[in-house]
């Protein structure tokens, strides 16, 4: 229905066809494998089924900067820009190019800049993002769950918000190929994600210590994911029983959570995580916050 929505509001506008830009600043699936870049690996893919022209533009990198002339280029032939970062930065002279030009401009916001980053420079970039979307140089925001859009709604006062509601999703045939493998422990926990304060990553070291402190039985904590806190890093190399994978690529991820026991995903606050729908589509246990939304 989402899909189908954004597709027929862009076809009322554009008699011909629909030639879409995807721009984003955090990376492309799959060298990228946050929220992000698969949310929109999988509404590009099934936008292009739908007869939609695509072209997507990565700019996560100074060295990726140099094909913005490329984009550019490329905007002047389409008509729709999506944003899945939000548009300020190096991304603000494209939204300023696609309003001159008038260029339907979107923009996918899966929340983190709104509660997760909480810098000086972020609060700069959330300002201008809303001053952007109040003052109508972005069309519609796309949300991966209703939760954030009512968030953003009811705290930032965006009530006349042109919204089209995308909900995260997975492949289920593209999971369902991957095989298990034996791993050498028993009693497998899983942990998927960055390792940061929101993804309740302490809490969850803490809460596995205790029990393997207070039970006799064997467990194991295996832990996907980047990881750039030092001291983090060095406690979890001293915790036994706890195994660090490192950042791996999403086949290897997926043979893993096929291989484990039960999924834990402790975040203090999340969106529409795609690593409760991985592990549904393993067919395997979540355990979860009480207070994430999801």
């Amino acid at each position: 229905m989402s899909i189908k929505k954004l597709t027929d509001s862009l076809s009322k506008r554009f008699n011909s066809q629909i030639k879409v830009i995807f721009v984003t600043a955090t990376g492309i699936y799959p060298q990228s494998l946050g929220g992000p870049a698969v949310f929109l690996h999988y509404l590009s893919l099934n936008l292009r089924k739908k007869g939609v022209y695509i072209r997507l533009y990565d700019f996560s990198s100074i060295e990726k900067l140099i094909s913005i002339l490329n984009c550019i280029t490329e905007l002047m032939r389409a008509n729709v820009i999506i944003y899945n970062s939000p548009p300020t930065g190096i991304l603000f002279p494209l939204l300023l190019l696609s309003w001159i030009f008038r260029k339907a401009s979107l923009f996918i916001c899966h929340g983190g800049i709104f509660f997760e980053r909480k810098d000086r420079l972020s609060k700069i970039e959330r300002a201008l993002l809303l001053l952007e979307i109040r003052k109508g140089f972005i069309k519609y925001v796309i949300f991966p769950s209703r939760w954030l859009f009512n968030f953003l709604r009811k705290w930032y006062k965006i009530n006349s918000i042109k919204s089209i509601i995308i909900p995260n999703g997975v492949d289920v045939e593209e999971i369902s190929s991957y095989p298990s493998i034996s791993l050498p422990t028993k009693n497998n926990i899983l942990f998927v994600g960055r390792l940061v304060n929101i993804k309740g990553i302490s809490v969850l070291l803490d809460a596995f210590s205790q029990l393997v402190a207070e039970k006799s039985a064997d467990y194991n904590l295996y832990i996907i994911g980047p990881c750039q806190d030092l001291s983090l890093r060095e406690r979890i190399k001293k915790m036994p029983h706890v195994h660090y994978l490192g950042a791996c690529a999403h086949s290897q991820e997926m043979i893993i959570m096929k291989s484990v026991d039960i999924i834990v995903v402790p975040s203090l606050l999340e969106n529409f995580p795609l690593v409760v729908l991985e592990a549904m589509a393993c067919a395997k246990p979540v355990i979860a916050r009480a207070s994430a939304p999801f």
